[in-house]
Formats: structure tokens, C-alpha cells, sequence
């Protein structure tokens, strides 16, 4: 993936959101469970997660860093 698509995902990410959110935003990339599997199978997530109300809300910034530490070129 190119610096463009990251780009574009950071200006219409919110500073916090939910995975559904996400998932919405790039359809087919990952499901909401999918994303939760990737992460807790991921020994170094340092993602900016947070559990509030039994949901997963994310921060943008440290969820851009590793989001972009999972791809491959």
C-alpha cells in the first residue's frame, strides 16, 4: 500500500474510534473480529487501544503507526 491510502485513511479517521468504524471505512480489509484476532495475535500491538463501555476505541495515531508496521510492500 502506498503513503496516498494512508493518508487518506488519517484525514477521515476521527482522534478516537470504534473497529466497526474502521472497517467501514476500508470494506473488505478486515471485519471488526478479524481486526480483534490481528491484534491479539500481534505479541508487539501497541496499537492505542482502549476498552471503554466493553468496546474497543482506538486512538488515531498510534493505530496509523501500527497499521502501517503490519504491511508489506
Amino acid at each position: 500500500m502506498d503513503d496516498t491510502f494512508f493518508e487518506t485513511l488519517e484525514g477521515r479517521l476521527p482522534e478516537y474510534f470504534t473497529r466497526q468504524f474502521f472497517c467501514e471505512l476500508v470494506p473488505g480489509l478486515w471485519s471488526p473480529k478479524t481486526l480483534a484476532n490481528v491484534e491479539s495475535a500481534d505479541p508487539n500491538c501497541n496499537n492505542g487501544k482502549r476498552i471503554i463501555g466493553g468496546k474497543a476505541v482506538y486512538q488515531k495515531r498510534p493505530f496509523m503507526k501500527w497499521l502501517k508496521s503490519r504491511c508489506r510492500n
